[in-house]
């Protein structure tokens, strides 16, 4: 229900605004933001971050993994030479090596996803930065994201070519920053 009324407020703002605009100016303009930001440079390069910053994980907790099979084996081979006090002692050193390299495992999992974030936040800024000059320039009063539900009459009210345009320009890429990861 309250779906409904919002649908048809936004549905009476339209109409109105469009009645209301001066015959040479488009007064909604649509925007398809997701397709501006996957389509655009700073995109591809914060993906290629993302994937090399993964890659270097990998191989780092590769390694640690290995260590800790290795020390795994060592203490197994170990246990009927070492008192059962002594091996208790190992084993929780290396339950604890094993939960560090877990909880380093989700920080730097949760530092990826935040610097990805931000990332995607500074090139969803810019977007609606130059899709606002353009409405200006175009003398729009509203400019929707296309993922509301509408149907286009006129397809010159469209103007996610003219934002991915600019927004290369005005960010090709996005430098992120992956706090502790690669210590």
């Amino acid at each position: 229900m309250m779906r409904l009324r919002r649908l048809k407020h936004t549905v009476m703002l339209m109409v109105g605004l469009f009645f209301s605009a001066p015959s040479s100016a488009q007064s909604i303009l649509l925007l398809d933001i997701e397709a501006v930001i996957t389509n655009a440079a700073a995109y591809t390069s914060m993906i290629a971050q993302v994937e090399a910053e993964r890659q270097i994980q990998q191989a780092f907790f590769g390694q640690a993994e290995e260590e800790l099979r290795e020390e795994s084996q060592r203490l197994v081979d170990q246990r009927e030479e070492i008192s059962a006090q002594e091996f208790e002692v190992y084993r929780q050193s290396f339950d604890e090596k094993v939960r560090n390299l877990q909880e380093r495992a989700r920080d730097i999992q949760a530092t990826i996803r935040d610097a990805q974030a931000q990332a995607l936040a500074q090139i969803r800024a810019d977007a609606l930065m130059i899709a606002q000059r353009i409405g200006e320039a175009r003398g729009a009063q509203v400019i929707l994201e296309q993922n509301t539900t509408l149907v286009i009459i006129d397809q010159a009210a469209d103007i996610t070519a003219d934002v991915a345009a600019q927004l290369d320009d005005v960010r090709p890429e996005v430098k992120l920053t992956f706090d502790g990861a690669s210590e």
